[in-house]
């Protein structure tokens, strides 16, 4: 499982957590005191903190009441009572079961309460419980045994603006759904993109392939957020020629214009696949010439960066195989570009062209901090071809990477940053999961087919070991964002980063931004645990994705990623074209493809079932128009159009018209029948209807197997 995702050990002192929030000394309060507490507690806060809601602060106070703990409170003053309730408002407890690092426990399993894979902690949550009934008798709650809890901090001032206070105690029970009111916080609403770093990488691959198995997702990140990515290969993969080497070229630019990456920022240093050893073990002089046994003995390559090889695009003409010319070129492209971060194979890969990927950056940054000395860059380390034969586990975009045995690595595989890829990256719809559509360009070394190796790097997340060149007694800190969570409308969420460790046991910062979904607020964005209140107005699942960074005062982490999906509370909408009247352009008679059989509920057609169930057009392509209409308004907000299944038939572009002039342009449409989804402001309407403006060349009857239309629950 995730780096960092170990359970928190608590001290074995009386009175202390090891893990409170707020890193001030907890205090634990004596049973037969309790009620004298909490009544001078609710007093005093009652009285500094007018602004906070008094329903608020009976739940948290009842809570509180369940979690305290027996020990003499001695001396505490009124100040430290006010500080004691503010102070557990505002921090809560972080203590939460955590996955051990090395159990395959999925999160789906922590979600249902499965195995975990550690001892759950003896003391549970401190905090807002939300089954808590406000209205109960505080002697009840004050006879539980409470031995086993903990709570908060009680030197806080009284005087303190309670409004810093607001984030509230993040051990509710999302997974229920629980709704609270949250108190009054100074959230700070973060942006889809742009916020995180690094905001410069660069990706080192040896073979054209590397680069999309081991980090497509942090590409693609990096891409959306607007930095600098530049990927780099040492080799053509020309192990059998060069016209292996084109092909693989041309795969490399294929496969990263899926990322987004422009061929401009594609370098091709255009070394030999299958003899980098030999370069850097036996051509180690700068006059030494290495002759392939395909004939070649320099440079090449017809794509990337000037459309050739980087030691012609840099120095005007190609360089000599040998081990100076390798680590030259890096330098000087290194010293060029100043990347803030360098992801690359491990310097123990079993694979020698990894290795030698590794070795020609860490031998070039001595060069570069001699022309830079301010430059510090991180380098982040993983694994294409590993030392354990029975990895990866299969392929699966919502499963994270099984264990690795690192045997004679020096790695650690919990202190790896296990990173989340994009969400677009773990759908399960392979037609439109990026990552399965990069490696699918990698044809000739088996794209997804069945038997690919490439086609096992398909995961849920990516992994790297940290490293600092410039500072390498001094290891970065490995970021964990937690795990997804599924929660209802009106939920109170806390996202969980206290997985995140530094590997010398500095104090972590944190910086939390959302990366995903309509805006909500986070509270406590830079803690640990930050909160926010689910939207209770959503009409379909939605998700929510939050990026996070962490600091050990030397530099931030890569970011992780965790996602949130949120289940709306009200009834499910319901696909209203069951009830609408369909007529259309022209209407194939031999199969029965009337346009009442778009909107007949029955995912067939022809290519997958029976064209009885699908519209289809007679013998028309762009032009062809198919329209819904009903007797009464619809308040609608969702359409899906599913194109005919067959492989032949294919819309590439149309137009939805809505009854009150709203028009919705129509890409291509997925070519095997899979629906594509088109969201839009609720909207009353009447009628609405589909136009064909292009279609694939071997189009010969335009249609569609099915055209959904979805309502607004409780609209008409």
């Amino acid at each position: 499982m995730k780096a960092g995702k170990l359970k928190e050990m608590r001290e074995s002192d009386s009175g202390r957590v090891a893990n409170c929030t707020c890193a001030k000394p907890c205090v634990v309060v004596r049973k037969d005191e309790q009620p004298k507490v909490r009544k001078e507690a609710q007093r005093l806060l009652w009285k500094k903190a007018k602004s906070v809601d008094q329903v608020s602060i009976t739940r948290y106070l009842e809570n509180m009441t369940k979690a305290i703990v027996r020990k003499n409170i001695g001396a505490l003053t009124l100040a430290g009572l006010l500080g004691l309730v503010l102070t557990s408002i505002a921090c809560g407890d972080n203590s939460s079961n955590k996955k051990d690092a090395d159990h395959a426990d999925t999160p789906a399993d922590t979600q249902q309460g499965g195995d975990t894979g550690v001892v759950p902690d003896a003391s549970p949550p401190v905090g807002l419980d939300a089954s808590v009934d406000t209205s109960a008798d505080v002697s009840a709650a004050a006879a539980l045994d409470a031995s086993a809890y903990a709570f908060m901090d009680a030197s806080v001032d009284a005087s303190l603006d309670t409004s810093a206070y607001a984030s509230v105690d993040a051990s509710v029970d999302t997974s229920a759904g629980a709704s609270v009111d949250s108190l009054t916080c100074d959230p700070q609403t973060s942006v889809a993109s742009g916020a995180l770093g690094p905001s410069n990488i660069l990706v080192m691959a040896s073979h054209p392939d590397d680069d999309i198995i081991t980090s497509a997702g942090v590409i693609a990140r990096a891409v959306r957020r607007g930095g600098q990515v530049h990927v780099v290969y040492l080799t053509n993969g020309d192990s059998s020629g060069i016209d292996e080497g084109a092909e693989r070229q041309n795969e490399a630019v294929a496969s990263q214009d899926v990322l987004g990456v422009s061929e401009d920022n594609l370098v091709f240093l255009g070394y030999p696949d299958g003899y980098t050893e030999d370069l850097r073990t036996t051509y180690t002089g700068p006059t030494d010439v290495m002759t392939t046994l395909n004939g070649v003995s320099h440079t090449y390559a017809a794509h990337g960066l000037g459309r050739t090889d980087y030691h012609s695009y840099a120095f005007g003409s190609p360089g000599a195989y040998n081990w100076p010319n390798v680590v030259g070129d890096m330098a000087n492209l290194l010293g060029t570009l100043l990347p803030d971060a360098i992801f690359v194979t491990s310097g123990t890969d079993g694979h020698p062209d990894n290795v030698s990927a590794y070795l020609s950056i860490v031998q070039a940054l001595p060069q570069v901090f001699a022309s830079h000395p301010t430059y510090k860059p991180t380098i982040y380390t993983t694994f294409a071809l590993p030392p354990d034969a029975n990895w990866p586990n299969p392929p699966d975009p919502t499963q994270y990477f099984s264990p690795l045995a690192l045997v004679d690595t020096g790695l650690e595989w919990s202190h790896r940053n296990s990173l989340d890829v994009p969400l677009s990256m773990q759908t399960t719809t392979l037609e439109t999961n990026l990552k399965y559509l990069a490696i699918g360009a990698e044809v000739s070394q088996g794209g997804n087919e069945a038997t690919s190796y490439i086609g096992m790097f398909l995961h849920k997340d990516e992994f790297f070991w940290g490293e600092r060149p410039a500072d390498p007694d001094n290891l970065p800190p490995v970021v964990n964002a937690g795990f997804d969570q599924t929660v209802s409308g009106g939920a109170f969420v806390t996202l969980d980063g206290s997985g995140s460790l530094d590997p010398e046991g500095a104090a972590l910062s944190y910086r939390w931004v959302q990366a995903d979904g309509p805006a909500v607020a986070l509270c406590s964005p830079t803690s640990a645990r930050p909160t926010f209140t689910a939207p209770s107005n959503l009409i379909w699942p939605t998700t929510f994705a939050f990026e996070l960074q962490v600091a050990d005062g030397l530099g931030w982490s890569i970011p992780d990623a965790v996602s949130v999906i949120v289940n709306p509370t009200t009834p499910a909408p319901t696909n209203v074209a069951l009830n609408a009247t369909a007529v259309a352009s022209s209407e194939d008679p031999s199969d029965g493809g009337t346009a009442a059989k778009a909107i007949d509920g029955v995912l067939q057609g022809y290519g997958n079932g029976d064209p009885k169930y699908e519209w289809s057009s007679y013998r028309e392509g762009a032009g062809a128009w198919i329209e819904l209409s009903w007797t009464t308004p619809q308040l609608v907000s969702r359409i899906v159009l599913h194109d005919r299944p067959n492989l032949s038939d294919q819309v590439l572009s149309g137009t939805l018209l809505l009854s009150d002039g709203t028009t919705i342009p129509v890409g291509a449409l997925y070519n095997d029948g899979l629906g594509n989804v088109f969201d839009f402001a609720p909207t009353l309407i009447t009628k609405v209807r589909f136009t064909v403006t292009s279609v694939s060349e071997s189009t010969a009857n335009v249609g569609l197997e099915e055209f959904e239309v979805y309502n607004v629950p409780g609209g008409t």
